[in-house]
């Protein structure tokens, strides 16, 4: 049996010594590696996730169609690729609920102008229709009597003008003044009673609607010949007309007489507006897309006042002097332009002059029927 004593004293501080190492290594290990998980963590989720939630705050204040710039490609960049998918989609809606929302804006405007002239458009036939039946009343009570006038107002003259020799015979100066007072005052009967004829003539005009002759009608010519109707008054009034018309016009089915009556009416007008003379402009043109006829009356007169353009076409509106005019010219016009489906429009500047513009409907069986008259032959009874 052997028996030994050995002292672990050392042994055992070495243990320790080894084991309080292995502690400050594992603390030093441990203090090294969490700031880099926390900073690995924080770049890896953290960065992502506050763009994702910044992306969030900016898409709920509004800003449509904002984008994430995350460049993983782990399930935090899916979720961010659908977010930014998702922006996308929803600014996309949201510019066509713009552009849909400004259509319909638009549209509502041009329905709402459309009414508006629809309604103002009925209230001007109604009114038409009411002064339309007024004046055919009107000038049937006032055309008996100034027949009478006038028929006695010539009577007179010619019993005066048979005693006329009996007067001069007596030699008396005062009798052949009071002859010559009493003349004058039967002629001015006379023309005032042939004026108020002419006004009597107007409203029947306007109240009555005389019959259309419709045909197919080449515009130029119309124009042509309401321009030599007037020339002789144009030239007196020193207006240079200067025609521009289209030569390739097609023909419009319409009352030839009736539209020149429109346009004697507005040459009319244009030499009020050209007292000290001046250039007047008759342009005709086609709009195939529009299928419409225009035709411009222009001139550089004196101009319209604006508070007048909205009554223009309104019966007895007139900026004539007294007893040059009635104002049922171009009330008359604007009503025979109605009945042909036309329109007239104006527009004017003072100074600068004023600018009417006719528009016709244009058919294309009004401009083969104009090549064949055969063809209008038989077509005239279904005119009727």
């Amino acid at each position: 049996m052997l028996d030994t004593d050995l002292s672990l004293q050392t042994a055992d501080v070495q243990l320790a010594e080894s084991s309080r190492r292995m502690i400050a290594y594992t603390a030093c290990a441990l203090l090294l590696i969490a700031p880099l998980s926390w900073f690995f963590v924080w770049r890896i989720v953290g960065v992502p996730v506050t763009a994702l939630r910044r992306g969030t705050e900016r898409l709920a204040a509004g800003d449509l169609g904002y984008q994430i710039d995350v460049q993983s490609k782990d399930e935090i960049g899916e979720l961010a690729d659908s977010f930014n998918g998702m922006s996308r989609q929803l600014q996309s809606e949201h510019n066509e609920n713009v552009a849909w929302t400004r259509t319909l804006e638009q549209r509502v405007e041009q329905k709402t102008r459309e009414l508006k002239r629809a309604h103002e458009h009925a209230l001007h036939t109604e009114k038409m229709a009411s002064i339309g039946k007024m004046a055919a009343v009107l000038a049937h009570e006032i055309n008996n009597p100034l027949s009478g006038i006038l028929t006695y107002a010539k009577l007179l003259r010619k019993w005066i003008d048979r005693e006329e020799l009996d007067r001069q015979k007596s030699g008396s100066e005062a009798g052949v003044r009071r002859y010559q007072e009493i003349c004058d005052s039967l002629d001015l009967i006379a023309s005032e009673s042939r004026r108020c004829g002419d006004l009597v003539r107007n409203l029947l005009t306007f109240s009555r609607a005389t019959p259309m002759n419709l045909q197919a009608t080449d515009v130029n010519q119309v124009i042509d010949r309401s321009v030599r109707l007037m020339q002789h008054q144009l030239d007196l009034a020193g207006i240079q007309v200067q025609p521009q018309l289209d030569p390739a016009l097609p023909h419009v089915l319409c009352d030839a007489a009736q539209i020149e009556q429109v346009l004697v009416a507005l040459v009319v007008n244009a030499m009020d507006a050209l007292p000290q003379g001046g250039n007047l402009w008759i342009i005709s043109s086609a709009s195939r897309e529009d299928n419409c006829v225009r035709i411009v009356v222009r001139d550089d007169g004196t101009g319209i006042a604006p508070e007048i353009l909205p009554h223009l076409f309104e019966p007895f509106l007139t900026t004539k002097e007294t007893g040059r005019g009635v104002g049922l010219g171009l009330a008359i016009s604007h009503s025979i332009l109605e009945r042909h489906n036309g329109s007239i429009e104006v527009q004017s500047e003072i100074g600068r002059g004023t600018t009417f513009t006719v528009t016709l409907p244009w058919d294309a069986e009004a401009d083969t029927t104009a090549s064949s008259p055969a063809s209008e032959i038989a077509a005239a009874p279904s005119r009727r």
